[in-house]
């Protein structure tokens, strides 16, 4: 079972600490005609059978979270990463999540990179990109999970200052 996590929004910007948005990078808005392009990234971005079992599972939950299954997907806070027109990337975020309990803050549902497009500073840039929009929206903070086992994910959150939310249940 995942960690529930969150951080203060605008503290760790694309200029905090020097860091600098990948050279060729492009981030833009996530949209409902992304979905094709995502449910296959989804899909291999992870182990074998650890975001779906199929390809057709993995296409469904990008397509349910464009519906609202896991809350009101908030396309502004949602980048997708773009390197010559190919998305390789993707932070997926809700404006409240669907389950409880959770931080009565936006919540990122989903944050994955292309496995060749790893350790490039893409997921860190995604997350910059998000932050900045609830920021300018009047957000304070940012919610997400993660598997305590997943060292990769751990340190980018830890870095962007995620903590554990446990006693910060009551922001908003």
């Amino acid at each position: 079972m995942g960690i529930t996590l969150i951080a203060p929004v605008g503290q760790r910007g694309e200029d905090a600490s020097g860091f600098r948005r990948p050279a060729g990078l492009t981030i833009r808005p996530c949209a409902r005609a992304d979905t094709d392009a995502l449910g296959p990234l989804y899909f291999t971005a992870y182990e074998p059978g650890e975001a779906r079992a199929y390809l057709a599972a993995a296409v469904a939950d990008i397509a349910a979270s464009f519906n609202g299954e896991y809350g009101d997907l908030w396309s502004a806070a949602s980048p997708v990463a773009m390197e010559r027109d190919v998305i390789v990337g993707t932070l997926l975020t809700v404006r409240r999540a669907a389950w409880e309990p959770a931080p009565p803050c936006p919540y990122i549902i989903e944050l994955f990179t292309a496995r060749t497009h790893r350790r490039r500073g893409i997921a860190r840039a995604m997350v910059a990109a998000c932050s900045a929009t609830l920021l300018a929206d009047g957000e304070d903070a940012v919610a997400l999970s993660v598997e305590p086992s997943s060292v990769a994910a751990r340190h980018l959150y830890d870095a962007a200052g995620f903590t554990p939310s446990a006693d910060t249940f009551g922001l908003g």
